[in-house]
């Protein structure tokens, strides 16, 4: 027989240690590939405000993702690519296809800026202008290695990283950022060792409430192009043909010895 002391003190035990199983709010929750994250605050990459960054991702890309990579395209989201202001209100989706990304809000529509940000928004002119809708998809025509953003507005919202289109194919990397703050936070991921490779970027406010975002770095793997690739086709071919020649031709000598010697 159990006594109820006995009983008690296991529950004593017990309680704590489911306690301690609690998931946090944020962490990786799913990751299928070698993605490393990044969630930095101002203070991560040496800014001068505790707030926000004072020298912004677009200018210095790399710092935000330990130097792995250099070649970073940027959207500031204030200008188009000819240096044409964008009005409050208006919305983007192909404005920067020629440097291969794309925007849509999961329902085949632009992604809405505009110039009331919650707790004001410290990048660009004025109108400084930031992204809005409660459900943001960047494709990229060429896979990146490497991509980020700054969320202007932290309010749990969920950031993923896949290996095709429009947030389908593999779930390379998801995490939850962190809880209402004022606080601005870089947001994203990379590769740790440049194999894998990312489609579409996807981040979800919760309730569907405006999701506001700036600065958006990525870097585009390098793929080679047809041409370059049937050249170093051709190429290694004719390497092979030549080596094989020479195989052969330094093999004559050899066999007229033998065909002389057996007439001798």
């Amino acid at each position: 027989m159990i006594s109820s002391i006995q009983r008690s003190l296991s529950a004593a035990v017990i309680v704590p240690v489911l306690a301690v199983l609690v998931i946090p709010t944020f962490g990786p929750a799913q990751t299928e590939a070698g993605i490393v994250p990044r969630h930095l605050f101002p203070s991560d990459v040496g800014s001068d405000s505790p707030s926000f960054f004072s020298t912004s991702p677009v200018l210095d890309p790399a710092s935000c993702f330990n130097g792995a990579y250099t070649n970073f395209r940027t959207v500031s989201f204030n200008t188009d690519l000819n240096g044409v202001p964008f009005a409050d209100g208006q919305f983007v989706n192909t404005q920067f296809a020629s440097i291969g990304v794309t925007m849509d809000d999961g329902l085949g529509n632009g992604i809405l800026l505009e110039d009331s940000i919650f707790g004001s928004n410290q990048y660009g002119g004025s109108p400084a202008l930031a992204t809005i809708s409660g459900v943001q998809i960047y494709n990229f025509s060429t896979p990146v290695l490497a991509v980020g953003i700054i969320n202007t507005s932290p309010d749990g919202d969920r950031v993923e990283l896949w290996s095709g289109p429009n947030a389908t194919g593999t779930l390379l990397f998801g995490f939850n950022d962190a809880g209402m703050s004022t606080t601005d936070r870089f947001v994203g991921g990379y590769s740790d060792d440049g194999t894998d490779l990312i489609r579409s970027f996807r981040l979800i406010t919760p309730g569907g409430t405006s999701l506001e975002l700036d600065e958006l770095v990525f870097a585009p793997a390098v793929v080679p192009e047809p041409g370059s690739m049937a050249l170093l086709l051709i190429g290694g071919v004719a390497i092979s043909w030549r080596q094989l020649c020479r195989r052969k031709m330094g093999a004559l000598p050899s066999e007229l010895t033998r065909e002389e010697a057996v007439r001798l």
